[in-house]
């Protein structure tokens, strides 16, 4: 039996972890700090809280049911559902990703499997932090073990490019990168433009956006094992 506390049915007030019929019951989350989601077998909406609301567009009450077919990200949807189906297969990882709503931002998103009222999985539960690009947050980084060897698809990047990208898109700053890579920042920063340059994009933001929404984070380059 669950309690009631301001309308909302909270069997985690005694120590229980809400199974997806809470959440169906209880479509809005009520938290306050980052983003809190839940989805179904079918990846599609069961609850949410308040700021993913500014990222959708949408209500957690007319959130529910929709997918994120229905989202302004629907041309990402994809890599969303491939983490959660690696969620509910049995991975346990944290990961990085584009959310480019009404808000834009990246992410860093920790997923756990949430079950039903008999035990048996029935979709998956997030929480997101919402990074700001100055953010180092190198030890967030994926703990997957997704992790493809390979370079970057088309793109004709230079070994020391290469590099300097991987360390990019987990996180590491400005500074840190160039202590890594044994350059000065000055010799980064012809290196970031570079970069910019063959993949059409203006700012760091763009970049970082559309190497995850390729899956490069995902990426560690043959260049870091030689």
């Amino acid at each position: 039996m669950t309690t009631k506390k301001e309308g909302l049915s909270l069997p985690e007030q005694q120590g229980l972890e809400p199974t997806i019929e809470y959440y169906i019951d209880n479509p809005v989350i009520p938290m306050c700090a980052g983003i809190a989601l839940v989805k179904d077998l079918e990846h599609r909406f069961v609850a949410s809280n308040g700021i993913f609301s500014q990222f959708s567009g949408v209500s957690p009450q007319k959130l529910q049911g929709l997918r994120d077919d229905d989202m302004p990200w629907a041309e990402q949807r994809d890599i969303y559902i491939s983490h959660e189906k690696a969620i509910l297969s049995g991975e346990t990882y944290k990961v990085i990703e584009p959310l480019l709503g009404h808000s834009k931002s990246l992410i860093h998103t920790a997923k756990k499997i949430i079950y039903d009222s008999t035990g048996r999985p029935a979709g998956t539960f997030a929480m997101a932090l919402l990074l700001d690009v100055a953010v180092e947050f190198n030890t967030l980084v994926s703990a997957s073990r997704i992790k493809r060897i390979m370079n970057y698809g088309h793109y004709k990047l230079a070994p020391m490019e290469m590099k300097l990208l991987y360390f990019f898109l987990q996180g590491f700053s400005r500074g840190t990168i160039s202590t890594l890579l044994n350059v000065s920042t000055s010799t980064y920063d012809s290196y970031i433009r570079n970069i910019k340059i063959t993949f059409g994009v203006s700012s760091i933001v763009e970049l970082k956006e559309k190497c995850i929404s390729l899956g490069y984070h995902e990426v560690h380059p043959f260049q870091l094992l030689m």
